[in-house]
C-alpha cells in the first residue's frame, strides 16, 4: 500500500536587510573594479592585467563564500581547498590592487607637482608682464598731450596756406615739401618750421600708438595667465593624506620621511582588504538563506500556506517498508536518505514526514542516529527542530523519551 504526503514549502525570500546586504557589496564590488580596471574602463582598451584581476576577484569572493558552505556541510577537504584558493586569491587581488593604487597615487603626486611647476612659471611670466607694462605705462607718460597719427597727418595734409601756421605755397614747393635739404636758407626753415613741427609729433604719435599697442598686447597676455592661474587652482598646494599624518607625526618625535613611506603602504592594503572582505560579508550575508542545500519544509503549515507561491513536493512511501527511502539513480541527497551516506537535515525531515504520515510510532532516538548516519547530538538537535516546528510529539516514559506524531 502506497501513501502519499503532500509538503508545502516556502520559497526563500530576501529580507529587508539582506536586499540591503546584496546593495552594499554590489557597492563595494564596483569600487574594487574601478581600482582594478578602472583604466580598462575609461580608455576602452583591456589588457590582460585588467581581465585577469576581475576574474580573480570573482574567483576569490565565490571562494570565500563556498569555503564556509563546505564548512557548514563538513567537507573539511572541500573546505580546506576552498580557504588556500581564498587566501591566494586574495594575496593575489592585494598585490594587483596596491600597485594599481600605489601607480594612481604616483601620477597625482606628479600630476600635482606638475601643475605647481606650471603655475611657477604662469606666475613668473606674470610677474614680467607686469614689470614690462609698468614700464610702458612710464614710457607712455612723456607723450601726454600728443595727438593721434590720424590727427597729424591730417594737419600735415592742410599745412600749406596763407593763414598763420601755414607755409606758404611757393616755399612749399621751393623746398621740395619743406624737405630737409632743401631749408638751408633763413627764410625758408622760418617759413616750414610749422611742417618741421608737425613731422616731429607724428613721429611721437607713432610711438605713442606702438607702445599703446604693446601695452594691450601685454595686458591681453596677463589676462589669459591669470585665467589659467585661476583654473588650475591658483596657489592651492596639493597635499596627500599620508604627507599630513607624517607632518602630524613628527609633532611626537617620528621621522617624517619613514612614517609617510609606511603609512602610504598601510593606506592602500587597508582599502584593498576592506573592500575584499566587506564584499564577501555583504554577499554571504545576502544569500544565507538561498544557499541553502535543501527547502525547508513544514508539513504542518499545508492547510494554511499560500499554495500559489510556494513549492509542492509528494513524497509517496510504502506502509509496511522500514527502510529508508532510497534517491534514485543521479539524484541527491536532499530527495531523500541513503543508507550508506550521512543524512542532511532536510533528508531526516523528509524521512520524519514520512513515518509520522503513517501514524506510527517513531524509533528511538539512538535508532534514529544510526538511521541517519549521523551523532546522537546531531539528532537530538534535529528532533528538537521538529519537535518545535509541530512536526512530531516527545513525551517521556522512564528515562526513555517516545516519539510519535504531534
Amino acid at each position: 500500500m502506497k501513501t502519499t504526503t503532500t509538503i508545502v514549502a516556502r520559497p526563500p525570500r530576501m529580507t529587508g536587510a539582506q536586499i540591503l546586504a546584496l546593495l552594499a557589496g554590489m557597492v563595494v564590488i564596483g569600487a574594487t573594479v574601478a581600482i582594478l580596471a578602472g583604466d580598462a574602463l575609461t580608455g576602452g582598451t583591456w589588457g590582460q592585467d585588467q581581465w585577469l584581476g576581475l576574474v580573480i576577484l570573482a574567483a576569490t569572493i565565490s571562494f570565500g563564500l563556498l569555503r564556509k558552505r563546505a564548512c557548514t556541510e563538513k567537507k573539511w577537504a572541500s573546505a580546506v581547498a576552498f580557504a588556500a584558493l581564498f587566501g591566494l586569491g586574495s594575496a593575489l587581488l592585494v598585490y594587483s590592487s596596491m600597485g594599481r593604487q600605489e601607480a594612481a597615487r604616483a601620477d597625482r603626486v606628479q600630476g600635482a607637482k606638475n601643475v605647481k611647476a606650471n603655475n611657477a612659471n604662469l606666475r613668473s611670466e606674470q610677474a614680467r608682464l607686469d614689470s614690462d607694462i609698468a614700464r610702458l605705462n612710464g614710457e607712455l607718460k612723456r607723450y601726454a598731450g600728443v595727438r593721434s597719427p590720424v590727427e597729424v597727418q591730417a594737419a600735415l595734409d592742410g599745412i600749406v596756406g596763407s593763414a598763420a601756421n601755414k607755409v606758404p605755397t611757393r616755399i612749399w614747393r621751393r623746398t621740395r615739401s619743406c624737405a630737409a635739404d632743401e631749408t638751408t636758407r633763413p627764410d625758408s626753415a622760418a617759413a616750414c618750421r610749422p611742417a618741421f613741427d608737425l613731422r616731429i609729433e607724428n613721429g611721437k604719435a607713432i610711438e605713442k600708438a606702438r607702445i599703446e599697442h604693446d601695452i594691450a598686447a601685454k595686458e591681453g597676455e596677463r589676462s589669459a595667465i591669470v585665467a589659467k592661474l585661476q583654473s588650475s587652482g591658483g596657489e592651492q598646494i596639493v597635499v596627500g593624506k599620508a604627507a599630513t599624518f607624517a607632518e602630524l607625526a613628527s609633532l611626537l618625535g617620528f621621522d617624517k620621511a619613514s612614517v609617510e613611506r609606511i603609512v602610504s603602504r598601510v593606506d592602500i592594503l587597508l582599502i584593498t582588504i576592506f573592500l575584499e572582505l566587506s564584499a564577501i560579508a555583504a554577499l554571504e550575508y545576502a544569500f544565507a538563506g538561498l544557499m541553502t542545500a535543501c527547502p525547508a519544509t513544514v508539513a504542518q503549515q499545508a492547510a494554511t500556506a499560500d499554495v500559489s507561491k510556494a513549492t509542492v513536493l509528494t513524497v509517496t512511501t510504502v506502509a509496511n517498508d522500514d527502510r529508508p527511502p532510497q534517491p534514485p539513480r543521479g539524484g541527491n541527497r536532499c530527495q531523500s536518505l541513503d543508507g550508506n551516506r550521512v543524512a542532511t537535515r532536510a533528508a531526516a525531515e523528509a524521512d520524519v514526514i514520512r513515518l509520522v504520515s503513517r501514524g506510527e510510532r517513531l524509533p528511538a532516538q539512538d535508532v534514529l542516529a544510526r538511521r541517519w548516519a549521523v551523532h546522537k547530538g546531531t539528532a537530538s538537535k534535529w528532533l528538537a527542530d521538529f519537535e518545535k516546528r509541530g512536526l512530531i510529539a516527545r513525551t517521556c516514559d522512564g528515562r526513555a523519551k517516545v516519539i510519535s506524531a504531534a
